[in-house]
């Protein structure tokens, strides 16, 4: 099997140096070769679309197909252009002007074609040939911009063939990454021919591409009912399922695909970066070492491993695997990165400052990299070129360009981090701001759906009581004991769990998902049928697929964490489903926890609310009212933690945690900070300092721009905050 993919890579390498060279036929031969021995192979079908035609055939045959990329669409889709050179409605071009025109195309003489079709259109603008001919050469020679702009021309006209022009202005509006524009198109194909298969994939496609999870993921499936066993569709819908959080699905689906397809060596990156996502770490690390068995030579897998050995706390192994990655690339930036990364983990801050360092020299217009080294680094007047450059890196992005977004939500994040640091609080809220603006946009948040998911939680356990939920006397397969920490994000909650994994028999497995995975649909069906009532066998088989997951962890503790925040929105499931859990409730200032949330760039999608002070303000708001109600429907289950006491009170609150979660006093729980397990959320470095008071009032500084959450919070703050 290696030695079979190390002679396709071999190939695949020459063909695309072929290509390079412009050597475009020898490199189209190459890559047909690898198709008729691996028919399967999508990287030779993609590149081989890529490919230029070398005599426009695109244009002169009816049956043609479209010479630019065309990818977007999945699995390197070819799309019909257009008839030829024939005729077209509002076509009294004269007989003998078309024939120059062929003439022109036969000998490739595409400059002088488009000039002369561009003059023939002055004398005879109600031809829709004409516009399709030259949004057509320019497709050919790779100009998509002009190619775009000559297709809306066209589709000013009543064309002749409106679904094949419709889907290749799809693909060249894909190929400029418009797929805003894409998406319009062949929602006109679609309205002509529900059932065009290439339309449904592209279609599905654009909206996962614009970050549309959840319609693309709709349409996706329409698409799978027609084609069931379209690897490429079940990757692009695990790579869905990922962003939305979903990753028992995502897994599940790539597993599908893998199952479907086990030769295709490409799906195996999806299926560990889904496994690294699902917290399934040793199979992710099985997966990597596959691959990197196969392409032994590509250092990104051994990058991905690195990854994946420093989320299963094995970062010495990770070190291990970036030297070789060094010597297979010894200027890549993602590299240095990831070892930045690992240093930190190791708390070497020197040693991680300086690969952040090396990796902003080699791509310096890396954001995400820029965002990194401003979260580890404490800035200074001295860093004023730093300050400078994500200055100019942030000014250099097209603001107009949908693909910057995420750039410039980083450069902005960063940049209010540096200037807090340095005590301009002015600039830093103008920049956090902004980068709240662009977060907000992007993720294009509906609170009245939030609402309702808080709605449809009441309902349901609303009409629940004791009787319903499991009892002590049913146990589970594992014999493990749950201690759940939850309440708003940047409450405490990295903190406490740090305090709790100190402990000998306790193992902080960190921010799961399962309860989210387990429940999702639920919630779902619960929402279209209000009227369903949750029975005892459904917490029994919530109960048992979330254990399932926490076996898959392998910790050998009895005690294991979660400290998913979010899962106060979930606490009947939990509470109804494990009996004998412990709940911890953070409780912390309510202006501080929710400037904490504003200031902060949090890639999952569910922290959309954090992005203005209105909507922070009503998500606490209902935060504050589910909480209430769970300990109405659940009395004497939480233990409520005030982050504030345990900062002044350390060893007296920490006493009564331990307690309440029927552990032991362990002095070691004190001396948290020299814990050296990984944390892998935002408060990573403050969970490495000794306990430490004041940082509940560090939302002062930006007291006069924080006017109005605290305004809209007025009725629900302590004394201390007003």
């Amino acid at each position: 099997m290696a030695e079979k993919q190390q002679s396709l890579n071999s190939m695949l390498s020459r063909a695309g140096g072929l290509a390079r060279k412009g050597d475009v036929e020898g490199a189209r031969g190459i890559y047909q070769s690898i198709l008729e021995r691996f028919p399967q192979n999508e990287r030779a079908r993609r590149e081989l679309d890529k490919l230029p035609s070398t005599i426009p055939n695109a244009i002169l045959n009816p049956s043609a197909t479209s010479a630019a990329s065309t990818s977007f669409l999945g699995g390197g889709a070819n799309i019909g252009l257009a008839p030829n050179i024939g005729g077209g409605i509002g076509d009294e071009v004269p007989q003998a002007d078309k024939d120059k025109l062929v003439g022109l195309l036969k000998q490739e003489k595409l400059d002088e074609a488009i000039a002369y079709t561009q003059k023939l259109y002055k004398s005879y603008p109600q031809s829709s040939l004409l516009p399709r001919v030259i949004s057509m050469v320019y497709g050919l020679q790779g100009k998509t911009r002009e190619a775009a702009s000559w297709g809306e021309e066209l589709a000013l006209h009543d064309g002749a063939n409106e679904v094949d022009d419709y889907m290749r202005l799809a693909a060249i509006h894909g190929e400029n990454e418009d797929y805003e524009n894409a998406r319009l198109n062949l929602e006109k194909v679609l309205a002509i021919e529900p059932e065009n298969i290439e339309a449904m994939r592209g279609f599905a496609s654009c909206l996962c591409v614009m970050e549309n999870y959840e319609e693309g993921v709709k349409e996706y499936l329409k698409f799978l009912e027609v084609e069931p066993d379209d690897v490429v569709a079940l990757r692009e819908i695990s790579k869905a399922y990922r962003e939305m959080d979903n990753h028992y699905r995502a897994i599940e689906t790539v597993e599908k695909a893998m199952e479907l397809d086990p030769d295709n060596d490409e799906i195996l990156p999806e299926l560990g970066a889904s496994y690294v996502a699902g917290r399934r770490h040793d199979k992710a690390i099985g997966v990597y070492e596959k691959l990197i068995a196969l392409e032994p030579d590509a250092h990104y897998h051994y990058v991905s491993l690195a990854h994946a050995m420093r989320e299963r706390d094995m970062p010495e192994r990770g070190f291990e695997l970036l030297e070789k990655a060094l010597t297979l690339a010894p200027d890549a930036a993602d590299i240095f990165h990831c070892r930045a990364t690992l240093h930190k983990v190791r708390r070497n801050k020197q040693a991680s400052h300086d690969d952040f360092r090396k990796a902003l020299e080699i791509q310096p217009d890396s954001a995400s990299v820029w965002h990194a080294f401003a979260l580890s680094h404490k800035f200074t007047p001295d860093n004023a070129a730093d300050i400078a450059t994500m200055i100019e890196q942030l000014e250099a992005c097209d603001e107009g360009e949908y693909k910057t977004i995420d750039a410039r939500t980083y450069y902005n994040f960063s940049l209010g981090k540096a200037y807090e640091d340095i005590g301009d609080h002015e600039k830093s809220f103008s920049h956090y701001s902004a980068a709240a603006v662009l977060r907000k946009e992007k993720l294009k948040y509906d609170f009245t759906e939030e609402q309702k998911s808080f709605d449809v939680v009441r309902q349901v356990f609303s009409q629940l009581n004791a009787d319903d939920y499991v009892g002590a006397e049913d146990e589970y397969a594992s014999k493990k004991k749950m201690i759940f920490i939850l309440g708003m994000p940047r409450s405490g909650t990295s903190l406490t769990e740090q305090i709790l994994d100190s402990h000998s028999l306790v193992h902080g497995a960190g921010e799961l998902n399962f309860m989210n995975e387990q429940t999702a649909e639920l919630l779902f069906m619960f929402g279209l049928q209000p009227e369903v009532r949750m029975q005892k066998v459904g917490f029994t088989s919530v109960g048992n697929g979330y254990m399932d997951s926490i076996e898959e962890i392998n910790a050998s503790e009895p005690y294991i964490t979660d400290k998913l925040p979010h899962n106060f929105l979930r606490l009947g499931f939990i509470l109804g489903a494990f009996p004998d859990a412990k709940v911890i409730h953070m409780n912390r200032d309510p202006i501080a926890v929710c400037w904490s949330n504003f200031q902060r760039f949090f890639p999952a999608r569910g922290m959309a609310f954090s992005f203005d002070f209105d909507t922070l303000a009503q998500y606490y708001k209902l935060y504050l009212g589910i909480m209430d109600f769970w300990r109405q429907q659940f009395p004497g289950r939480i233990y409520d933690l005030d982050y504030e006491k345990l900062t002044r009170n350390q060893e007296e609150e920490t006493r009564k945690l331990l307690a309440h979660c029927g552990l032991a006093w362990e002095q070691q729980c004190l001396d948290f900070h020299l814990n050296k397990r990984h944390v892998h959320t935002a408060s990573q470095d403050q969970v490495q300092r000794k306990m430490y008071q004041g940082s509940s009032q560090a939302w002062r500084a930006y007291e006069k721009q924080l006017a109005p959450l605290i305004e809209e919070l007025k009725d629900v703050l302590p004394q201390s905050s007003q």
